[in-house]
This record gives C-alpha cells, structure tokens and sequence, in this order.
C-alpha cells in the first residue's frame, strides 16, 4: 500500500530544468514572463482553472503560447471572464548587481481566486480568494491556511505540555528521611547513612554465637542483606528504618508541638498568628514561671530538709479528759436559795410597779411609779 501523499502545504516545489531551458534561451533568470509556465508543472497548479485551459491550447497555437509569457497580457485576459484563475498580486523580476548578488525582487505572490464578473459594489468583479502561493527564486510554497497555523502551534504546546507532564511525574521523591523532594538525594550520603545505622549492629555481633538472632526477633532491627551501597535494596531499607524510627518518635511525641508561632492559612497565603514581640514576651514570661516554680520547688524541698519530724514514743500515753465535777449538798441547797430570792425580788417589783393608780390613758405616771 502506497504511504499518503504529503499536506501540500508542506512540500517545496523547484524544477531547475526548466528555468535552465528559459535562462539558455535568453530569458532572464525567474523573469516574470515565464511564471505562468513555471507554476503549470508545479504538484500546486490545478488544471480545470482557466490557466490549465490556456496552457493546454498553448501547446499547439503560437499566439496562444505567445500570450502565456507575456504575464501582464495574459492575466488581462484571465480577467475578461468568469472563472477560477491564478494571479500573481505582488512581486516584481529578480535582479542582480555587478558581484553577481540579487539587489532587488525575487519575491511572487500568487494567488488562486474565483472571479465573477460585474456582481460587487457598483459592478465590480468580485474575488474570493482559494489559496495563496508564494516563490523565493526558483523555490515555491503553499502559504498554510490560518486554522492549519493554530491547530500546529496548539498540537506543538500540547505536546509540550504532555512531555513536561510525564517528566515531572517522575522527578517527586518521598523518604522518610527527607520528606518530599523532587531530586534524588546524594548516593554517597545515603550509603553512608545506611553504613551508620545497619552496619553496626552487623560488625558488633557477626563473630558471636548467635548473631543477630535476637534483635531480629525483636523487630529492632532489620536483617541485613548483602546489598550494593547507594543500591535499590540499600535504599529501601533505610527508608524502612527510619520510617520505623519516624513512626516510634510519633507514638511519643504526636502530642507535642514546638512552633513558637505556628503558621496560619494555605498554601500560598501563609501568616503568622503572633508577631515577633508577642512570641518573644510569651517566651520570656513562660521562662518566669518555670524558674519562679523551680525556685518554689527548692524552697519546699530546703524548708522539709531544715525541720526534721518530731519523733513519736512508742510508750507515751494519751491523757485523758478529767471527769465532771460532782456538785455536794450544801452547794446545792445555796444554789436553790439564789434562785428563789431572785424570783422573790422579781414578783416584789412587779407587785410595786402595779400598785398606783392608772393614768386616764392607762399608762402608769412617774408618780405612781415611785409612790
């Protein structure tokens, strides 16, 4: 199966033998008049235009042909009717200077239009363009269509993007050493590290009896495997290691926080939640209390040393509350005399102070009182 024929608008057309042909016959090299001739054998050039027709009678009437490399004429007469016809718009005949350089031209733009006569504004002819050429000498392009751009240049950022993608993907890196990274670590560090926390347990106990028989029973430490420093196996068991390691510290501390001044936000908008006066009058009043206590603390400690306990005989013996006082007869007889002279005196007042006559309101005068 024969591959498919390249977009046209990726091909380069150029056919040296031809301009030879013009140029040995003294026609000057690209001259205009030869163009139209130039561009009929080029894979760009359309036959059913009226160019293809012209060209094809010109193979067998002169005056035909002779119109074909007189470009101004023939494209008048391209002009005169209805049509699809190609045209160069812009350009002008390759020159040179005495060293043999172009000074000047050598630049064609053509263009493959429709033409219909008399239907624009005020009975114009009105064009509509089909495709746009262009030729630098004897070498001719097809001018790429503005969406066939856009679709180039976006597929060349999409592929782009998608190879940075994938490389990025692999550039992430997580150990329990270093967190996230995003290049790898230095071997020789990592071989050493691995030496420093699985070589000493191996050199310390490979001339006993048993090995290391019991810290692997343990779970202390991993078995040892003869593996290349700075190798895969290497670095996996480090990272087992200190990811062992990272777990055990969390169990212990997961509670514990040491931020003076921990950070507030999301990524991108990251704020303190204390200024730096505020951190260090909390610091410096924190460290107050820790030494008033740990003064408090000496002082208690100071003042139970000075004041040893008293001791306490095993033969001492509790004194005992003293019994009632039992009162006797005679202190009883005067206590029963007080009382009644004291309840005599009372009745004895009371009877004198009834004794005068009532005032007209009932109420006793001083008089009475006293009478």
């Amino acid at each position: 199966m024969a591959a498919p024929a390249d977009p046209l608008d990726e091909i380069e057309y150029s056919k040296p033998e031809t301009v030879g042909f013009y140029t040995r016959n003294g026609m000057p090299y690209m001259h205009e008049n030869m163009l139209h001739y130039y561009i009929s054998e080029s894979p760009f050039f359309d036959w059913g235009t009226k160019n293809g027709t012209e060209v094809q009678l010109s193979s067998t009437d002169p005056q035909r042909q002779q119109l074909l490399h007189d470009r101004r004429e023939f494209e008048r007469h391209l002009a005169a009717a209805n049509g699809v016809e190609y045209a160069f718009v812009e350009g002008e005949t390759m020159e040179f200077n005495a060293e043999g350089e172009v000074a000047k031209g050598g630049m064609w733009v053509l263009r493959k239009q429709d033409r219909q006569k008399g239907v624009g504004p005020k009975g114009k002819d009105e064009l509509a363009t089909l495709g746009t050429y262009y030729l630098m000498g004897e070498k001719m392009h097809q001018a790429p269509a503005v969406g066939d751009v856009l679709s180039a240049k976006l597929t060349a950022a999409s592929t782009a993007m998608a190879k940075l993608f994938e490389r990025a993907a692999e550039l992430p890196r997580w150990s329990a050493a270093e967190g996230h990274t995003y290049l790898a670590g230095s071997t020789k560090a990592a071989a050493g590290l691995s030496a420093s926390l699985g070589g000493t347990p191996e050199r310390s106990r490979q001339n006993s009896v048993t090995g290391d028989t019991a810290l692997l029973r343990s779970g202390s430490v991993e078995p040892i495997t003869s593996a290349v420093p700075g190798s895969k196996a290497d670095e996996d068991r480090l990272a087992n290691a200190l990811l062992r390691s990272s777990m055990a510290s969390f169990r212990a501390h997961g509670t514990e926080y040491s931020d003076e001044n921990p950070l507030l936000g999301e990524p991108g908008h990251f704020t303190f939640s204390s200024s730096t006066a505020a951190v260090k009058k909390r610091k410096a009043e924190e460290e107050a209390a820790a030494q008033a206590a740990a003064k408090e603390k000496e002082a208690r400690a100071n003042s139970r040393a000075a004041t040893p306990p008293a001791e306490i005989s095993p033969f001492a013996v509790k004194k005992q509350p003293s019994p009632p006082a039992v009162m006797s007869e005679a202190k009883a007889g005067k206590a029963d005399r007080e009382r009644r002279e004291k309840r005599d005196g009372k009745l004895r007042r009371r009877k004198s102070r009834h004794g005068g006559a009532p005032t007209p309101g009932g109420v006793a005068t001083p008089a009475a009182m006293t009478g």
